[in-house]
């Protein structure tokens, strides 16, 4: 039978690996919660009929004041036809958690197609410079939405993050969640 006592095994405890372990699985599973939550998000809006929506991409997570964006968007009528304006609204900078950012009037309205037809699915992409969209640093609400006589068909909300000028680059993306008290 072997020497347990001297062979240093019988320092393992939970205690000394238990913390690990749970902070790997609570990364794990703030992964897998996160990875629900935005594919939730992505077809956000639905129209009469049963796949029709919109998504909307930005080409990055942060700007700076001057720099240059891009809207990717695919639009899916369903089984049906579509027409009117490609419309993408700025609205006032707020916060995620509020509620209804987009309701009030929009800060700008940019016509990215006046005549725009919609049979099935589609993509288009839209590029602008902050300026042009007038925003400075904030979370703006971003409204892409086809309309046909004032009437939204289709819509999405996506957010443009605007960093003050100057600032340095921050990390694309950091999950900042506590699941319990420290380890004791």
């Amino acid at each position: 039978m072997p020497d347990f006592k001297n062979s240093g095994l019988t320092d393992f405890s939970l205690r000394k690996c238990g913390p690990s372990l749970v902070r790997a699985a609570a990364l794990l599973l703030v992964l897998v919660i996160t990875s629900l939550a935005i594919s939730q998000c992505f077809f956000a809006s639905r129209a009469r009929g049963a796949e029709a929506g919109v998504a909307v991409y930005t080409d990055s997570f942060l700007y700076h004041a001057g720099d240059s964006v891009t809207f990717n968007i695919t639009l899916n009528s369903g089984s049906r036809s579509l027409s009117g304006e490609l419309l993408l609204k700025v609205y006032p900078a707020a916060s995620p958690a509020s509620p209804n950012v987009t309701q009030g009037d929009p800060l700008k309205i940019v016509t990215i197609n006046k005549n725009y037809s919609l049979s099935g699915r589609d993509t288009a992409s839209f590029n602008s410079s902050l300026t042009r969209l007038g925003v400075k640093a904030g979370g703006y609400p971003v409204r892409v939405s086809l309309e046909s006589g004032g009437q939204e068909l289709l819509g999405a909300t996506c957010w443009l993050a605007v960093a003050p000028a100057g600032g340095s680059r921050p990390l694309d993306l950091v999950l900042v969640w506590a699941l319990s008290a420290p380890p004791g």
